[in-house]
């Protein structure tokens, strides 16, 4: 049996407001989500009457929850906690990069993602990334610069590389 106490999510295609969908699925989880549309009006947010694309949830199982902060987002492209216990800190961050085509904003997302994680790391805090990087050796080789030098700017490894796949 299977009992993660994080989850992280990309390519949600859940609108801010539908969030609470996933805590009825899941209900021994909080989570916090970003996605593109909580940043609108709310006004333009009710003429979207469907699912949108993008957005990335971070879950925590509810035993964590005295140990966890949830972070101040700052784009629709990620979301971030921070938990805390003990001696052990880290920055968690579900992440779904700028797709195909988007060259500058996957590179202007890098630069805001790396500006969240300065501001929100503290001395020894360890930072765990799950993302969708929309990054592989069939990018062009200006997302996959900037995608390495992000990576060597954070001093962060990749553990898995996974090829994208839809279904």
């Amino acid at each position: 049996k299977i009992n993660p106490k994080f989850i992280f999510l990309q390519e949600i295609w859940l609108n801010f407001h539908q969030k609470t969908l996933f805590q009825k699925s899941f209900p021994n989880f909080n989570s916090k989500c970003s996605t593109p549309d909580m940043f609108e009006k709310i006004e333009d947010v009710l003429l979207n009457n469907g699912s949108i694309r993008c957005g990335c949830l971070i879950a925590w199982d509810t035993s964590v929850n005295p140990f966890v902060t949830e972070l101040e987002d700052v784009s629709p492209w990620f979301t971030g906690i921070k938990f805390n216990k003990d001696n052990t800190s880290v920055i968690m961050i579900s992440a779904y990069l700028p797709t195909a085509g988007l060259d500058d904003d996957f590179v202007d997302v890098m630069a805001v993602l790396s500006e969240f994680i300065l501001t929100n790391r503290k001395n020894e805090d360890s930072v765990i990334i799950g993302t969708d990087s929309n990054c592989s050796t069939k990018s062009t080789k200006r997302w996959q610069s900037a995608f390495h030098q992000f990576c060597i700017s954070q001093n962060l490894q990749k553990i898995e590389d996974s090829p994208t796949t839809s279904t």
